[in-house]
């Protein structure tokens, strides 16, 4: 039989979509009319109109596994739950001050990324992403100097402070 518009029925509810809960560490954060056909980045977008939060800054999780923006709903959902729930973790960008070390722009890729990066142009494409123009010789020497894990990374500024103000150049003394 086809569907009356007026009928539901489970089929018809997955044509319609589907209520999704958006929680966050303090409680529920907002309320979405997903399809399960939308993507992580999709799901993103709703949220930002919804919520304001800034789609470079959602983590989204399904348990405890993240929502890529490339994977559907349907495939990390299940539909039989009566209301989905997704977490919502904010990661604030980390900016770096103008003139950053290579150090610094490596602890913040692996940072970003979960990894090491492959080699110094990826390093220099990285800060060049933000803004920065990273010597190719110095991206090369970080990218050499961090490979062994055993090497601490540099301190990153938390996302909450500041960068620090940079410094007054010195006055010359009046003779």
């Amino acid at each position: 039989s086809s569907l009356d518009p007026c009928h539901w029925s489970p089929e018809r509810a997955v044509e319609m979509g589907f209520d999704l809960v958006v929680c966050s560490l303090g409680g529920p954060l907002c309320s979405i009319r997903a399809e399960w056909s939308w993507t992580g980045m999709r799901l993103k977008q709703a949220i930002e109109q919804a919520a304001f939060v800034p789609t470079d800054e959602q983590r989204l999780l399904v348990g405890v596994e993240e929502l890529r923006d490339h994977e559907e709903l349907q495939e990390r959902l299940r539909r039989e739950q009566e209301r989905p729930e997704i977490s919502l973790v904010r990661r604030r960008r980390i900016k770096l001050r103008a003139g950053a070390s290579a150090g610094e722009w490596f602890a913040l890729y692996v940072y970003e990324y979960g990894q090491r990066p492959g080699d110094a142009t990826a390093l220099t494409q990285f800060a060049g992403n933000r803004g920065s123009a990273l010597p190719y010789t110095a991206a090369r020497r970080a990218v050499l100097e961090f490979s062994d894990t055993s090497v601490p990374l540099a301190d990153l500024p938390s996302a909450e402070e500041p960068p620090p103000p940079a410094a007054a150049p010195e006055a010359s003394p009046v003779l």
